[in-house]
């Protein structure tokens, strides 16, 4: 792929697609959420473990909810989950809402670049056929602000999902696509569960408020060879 603000291999990462209510969680007026069912909305919890980046190794976890400008034409736009990320006619993207990674350069690149939420922290990512092993501790101590666990069921070969996200940056809200490439295969969520911690950090009580303790995941994709590319913001109506 052509050089470009940042590139990445990744060793594995899986969307574990969580249907609950998140208006509450979505903190920007010019956002709405965008993929809703009577009256709840699907969450995405991606998690990553980077082996090759332009600021190096590092493992990150990001909780995010479909969205799109407030301004937007109505409808919940399923399909476009599955549109490309460069689409003109696309403008479902993704709001994440934490983000926390294992590196100080990984961190600040995040904040400095794309205004992404990022914190720093121990993190594990990691699976081996159908079993799914990621936890993220809390950076204040006591239990892990979130453990994902157990064994998905049989899976599918699958393209890679899209990715588009919004990030507010410098005062304007960022449209930023990610380019994306590599096998990957999506399974049902079987006897995986999400536990969330009893702890106070922003994360957990998110994770809460959304009611997604004790859940299993609608869907799961994962893979061991991906390639992406993380694309310079830019602001949305330009």
């Amino acid at each position: 792929m052509p050089p470009s603000v940042a590139s990445v291999t990744s060793i594995c990462d899986q969307w574990s697609y969580l249907i609950r209510a998140a208006a509450a969680n979505l903190p920007d007026a010019e956002l709405r959420t965008a993929m809703n069912h009577k009256g709840k909305t699907l969450v995405a919890l991606a998690n990553y473990q980077y082996r090759n980046s332009t600021v190096g190794d590092y493992g990150e976890v990001g909780l995010a909810i479909p969205t799109v400008p407030v301004n937007a034409k109505p409808g919940e736009r399923w399909l476009q989950g599955l549109q490309s990320e460069e689409s003109r006619s696309r403008d479902l993207g993704f709001r994440v809402i934490h983000l926390p990674v294992t590196t100080a350069a990984a961190n600040a690149a995040g904040r400095d670049i794309w205004g992404l939420p990022k914190f720093v922290t121990p993190i594990k990512v990691d699976h081996h056929g159908r079993m799914i092993d990621v936890s993220v501790d809390d950076p204040d101590g006591g239990e892990p602000i979130m453990t994902l666990f157990g064994r998905a069921r049989l899976g599918v070969p699958s393209p890679q999902i899209p990715v588009m996200l919004y990030s507010p940056h410098e005062g304007q809200m960022l449209r930023v696509t990610v380019n994306g490439r590599g096998p990957s295969t999506t399974y049902a969520g079987g006897k995986v569960r999400l536990k969330v911690g009893s702890g106070t950090h922003p994360m957990a009580e998110s994770l809460r408020s959304l009611g997604m303790d004790g859940l299993t995941p609608f869907a799961i994709q994962t893979t061991h060879a991906s390639q992406s590319r993380l694309n310079k913001g830019v602001p949305i109506g330009r």
